[in-house]
């Protein structure tokens, strides 16, 4: 309870006269639980106090709490904190490994074992843990939500979050665990909200839970359950259609729709399927959705946040969370805050304060926003009248459902959009009808189509009848100004092949690790036998030796960092010297090599980049079919040895029997690689007669890239007049200034008017738009604005009383947003009578409105209120 006096919890705990007291710590508690670990060692400093939980477990030794312990279990308690109470109560030797000399005060735990204090534990075997369901007392199960766990761990590596330190899912043995469900619905338990990070990782689980509580449905069960939101199968969905409403909430967390930013902080999404399946949810099962964004994330600006609002808007999950971005200890994120200037509060919950892209002007109104957005719509209170803020009045005739993000037209599916009906589309032919997933970011993608010049505003133009297939790029067709594209250097397209859901199997050759995927690519360095010295490989082992006793798997994004920093940039750093003959130097044998390594090139498997250096070779590689990279990698070594070893009348072996693979995950990533491969020779100060491609370090796509462009024509460069965000326009057209860049083509000799924005789609000339059709500003700047102004009226972020709330809405819809007093007392009597609420605000009776009875006139709308179309 964290309304608790932090005395008043000590008096209760002292109450029980004990001899060891264990304290959890979270990002939510740790103030209090510091006050009160100080007044019970105060009070009682030869009780045992043992600290454990994620806050504690990461950046131990720097945090106010530290010195008041006895003993901090770092990571998974259950086991290591049931052996130390064995041994303290029974007076057995607590004697802890201690931390090896000359490692750092500071080190993050696991890594820190310093003395006796800090345990370090390992993820535990979930079949050896007790079910502590049992411990709910009756009144937890009336009047609270179960919190339950059916598995641990998330595959993931999402950068902001503490699932991603433990890649290894592990489930609690089901047939157990679904009989302590089976008990707790027997003693009335009907709200269960399950902590498993990635519920529907593997779908054969997730099916046999649902359909569990399916088949035990009583009026009031609700599951709470956090889903991918890019494997939602048809077997999941045809599993909850017969689910009744309310049954089943998901908690989807799609965080960012920016790809450069999902890739920055390796968040894996797929948002064609995110959209897809939320579309899904909403049409065929009766799932409340509760979508997740989060603000503040590194280099995502105001304007990419706001259109990822809008799009997630558009697909009408019943509650958007807006998160700001916390800084949890032993997470990631923390390798992004040099580059991108994060700035995080000093104090618990420890939330983004700016960016190099928010200042903290910004992040205050995004606080303000997601505080007030909870307010408004999460809650439920106000369906009908919320949308009124971001939708104003409609043409007659029309409805635009509360999904309408104000930057599109009419939504529905299979509506027929008229040419140049909207401002995020290219120009559709009269009659053209956009499908449900038309994207609102590109042309149309029906497969084979053929662009015509300039006929995006969000792309470069297209050379006159080049066709674009159907996924042929993300945001981009061309490049920015100036750039080249080189010709298709390698044989891969812009993705990697990973698969985040597919499993991952390690193997061991001598020293090395390695993962393998199917269908995955690899990013491998093979090296002559001689091309390091023994006396640096000893200096290497022993160095590596120390560093695996001071660290401890699960590793930190630091600790990987600093290893690589350590071991893989020395390595590579060895290999540029030049030591050994360096027989590769020769270009006559680095001939062999790279005949070698082309002669199965888009047969066995698909060759990036590549360079062969005097004594080591670089590449980019994918498998193909049953083709396994070992196998690959032995004919590789094994062709081009016997030819080199009889070309220099010699025997024994060539290439040093190991390797280094690397599994490549995203497109970042893989830019990166081609860049270090390309540049490799100049780094090391040498020219090579062989590689896939120029040396220069001009040629380089940069990883803002990110296989979001599609190929581009050899040489062709976007000129700068051409700005990347308007096509280019047909002869005779005329584009004032005015005109954003947001717009589709224009016909040829058309001429967009000044009043024209780029919001809206192209207005027939003398065509009147009402004042707030569809927005002039999108849904989330019109929030913005109501934000803004509830906070100058308020000046405060807390709770306020519906009735005030609804009064507040009154006045602003009507004076700011120029509706009738009458639709919104409409739109308000609807969610009052909706709710069956007793307290009719007296402003509302002045309407007819009266408990008991909708109106004097009418009954209130099932829908969306209608409007009138114009101001009062």
């Amino acid at each position: 309870d964290l309304a608790v006096q932090p005395r008043t919890a000590v008096e209760k705990i002292l109450a029980h006269t004990p001899r060891m007291v264990g304290i959890g710590c979270y990002i939510w508690n740790i103030e209090l639980v510091t006050k009160v670990a100080a007044l019970l060692k105060k009070l009682r400093p030869e009780m045992v106090l043992v600290l454990g939980g994620p806050e504690i477990s990461y950046e131990t030794e720097e945090q106010e709490i530290y010195p008041y312990a006895d003993y901090v279990i770092c990571g998974e308690g259950e086991l290591e904190f049931r052996n130390l109470c064995r041994q303290i109560l029974n007076h057995e030797d607590t004697k802890r490994t201690k931390q090896a000399e000359g490692a750092s005060e500071k080190t993050s735990c696991p890594s820190c074992l310093r003395g006796e204090k800090i345990i370090r534990s390992v993820p535990v075997d979930l079949s050896q843990i007790e079910l502590p369901y049992d411990f709910y007392t009756d009144e937890d199960i009336v009047h609270r939500a179960i919190y339950v766990e059916a598995s641990r761990g998330c595959p993931f590596r999402c950068e902001y979050c503490m699932s991603s330190l433990d890649s290894a899912v592990r489930y609690f043995p089901q047939e157990r665990f679904l009989a302590a469900m089976q008990k707790l619905l027997d003693r009335g338990a009907r709200t269960f909200r399950f902590v498993d990070r990635s519920f529907n990782i593997d779908l054969d689980f997730a099916l046999e839970i649902i359909a569990f509580f399916r088949d035990r449905y009583q009026p009031g069960l609700m599951l709470h359950l956090e889903m991918i939101p890019d494997r939602l199968p048809d077997q999941l969905i045809d599993a909850l259609k017969p689910c009744p409403p309310g049954m089943f909430q998901f908690e989807i967390g799609i965080q960012t729709f920016n790809p450069e930013v999902a890739q920055r902080i390796q968040r894996p999404l797929n948002i064609a399927q995110i959209e897809t399946n939320l579309r899904r949810l909403r049409q065929e099962a009766a799932v409340h959705i509760h979508a997740d964004l989060i603000a503040g994330l590194p280099g995502e600006d105001l304007d990419s946040f706001e259109a990822g609002f809008n799009r997630l808007l558009a697909l009408n999950p019943q509650e958007i969370q807006l998160g700001i971005l916390k800084r949890l200890r032993g997470a990631a994120i923390d390798r992004h805050t040099q580059e991108w200037k994060m700035v995080y509060s000093p104090h618990p919950p420890y939330e983004i304060l700016q960016t190099a892209q928010l200042d903290f002007t910004q992040m205050q109104r995004l606080q303000r926003f997601a505080r007030y957005w909870n307010l408004t719509v999460n809650n439920g209170y106000f369906i009908q009248t919320a949308p009124l803020i971001w939708q104003g009045p409609q043409d007659a005739g029309e409805t635009v459902p509360p999904a309408s993000c104000g930057q599109h037209s009419r939504q529905d599916v299979g509506e027929t959009v008229p040419p140049a009906s909207c401002g995020q589309h290219s120009r559709q032919d009269v009659g053209d009808t956009v499908p449900p997933a038309s994207c609102g970011q590109h042309s149309r993608q029906d497969v084979g189509d053929t662009v015509p010049p300039a006929s995006c505003g969000q792309h470069s133009r297209q050379d006159v009848g080049d066709t674009v297939p159907p996924a042929s790029c993300g945001q981009h067709s061309r490049q920015d100004v100036g750039d080249t594209v080189p010709p298709a250097s390698s044989g891969l397209s812009e993705t990697t092949g990973f698969d985040p859901y597919k499993e991952i199997h390690q193997t061991r050759r001598k020293n090395y690790p390695h993962w393998l995927q199917e269908g995955g690519t690899y990013f491998v360095t093979f090296r002559l036998a001689d091309s390091i010295p023994q006396s640096r490989i000893k200096e290497y082992e022993e160095l590596r030796r120390k560093w695996q006793e001071h660290h401890h798997p699960p590793y930190t994004q630091q600790e990987r960092d600093r290893f690589n920093e350590l071991f893989c940039e020395r390595v590579d750093k060895w290999l540029d010297e030049g030591a050994g003959a360096c027989c590769l130097r020769d270009s006559a044998f680095s001939e062999i090599v790279a005949n070698v390594l082309q002669h199965f090139d888009g047969m066995r498997y698909k060759l990036d980049e590549w360079v062969v250096m005097p004594n080591h070779v670089h590449l980019i590689v994918q498998p193909l079919g049953d083709h396994q990279l070992p196998d690959i990698l032995h004919s590789w070594k094994s062709f081009s040895s016997n030819q080199i070893n009889r070309a220099l009348k010699r025997s024994g072996r060539l290439w040093q029997k190991e390797y280094y693979d690397h599994l490549i995950r995203n497109t970042e990533e893989l830019y990166r690689i081609r860049s270090y491969i390309r540049n490799n020779p100049q780094k090391a100060g040498i020219h090579v007669p062989h590689s896939s491609g120029p040396q220069d370090v001009g040629d380089t796509v940069p990883p803002a890239s990110s296989g979001l462009q599609g190929r581009q024509d050899v040489g062709d460069t976007v000129p700068p007049a051409s700005s990347g965000q308007q096509g280019r326009q047909d002869v005779g057209d005329t584009v004032p200034p005015a005109s954003c860049g947001q717009h589709s083509r224009q016909d040829v000799g058309e001429t967009v008017p000044p009043a024209s924005c780029g919001q809206h789609s192209r207005q027939d000339v003398g065509e009147t738009v009402p004042p707030a059709s569809c927005g002039p500003i999108s849904a989330f700047r019109a929030f913005m604005r109501w934000s803004d102004w509830l906070y100058a009226q308020t000046r405060t972020t807390g709770n306020l009383h519906m009735v005030r709330l609804a009064k507040l809405l009154m006045t602003y819809l009507t004076k700011e947003r120029g509706l009738s007093e009458r639709a919104v007392a409409e739109a308000l009597w609807s969610d009052y009578s909706r709710g069956n609420r007793p307290d009719v605000p007296g402003f509302l009776k002045k309407f007819g409105f009266e408990q008991g009875q909708p109106s004097k006139e009418e009954a209130p709308p099932s829908g969306p209120p209608r409007q009138s179309r114009h101001r009062k």
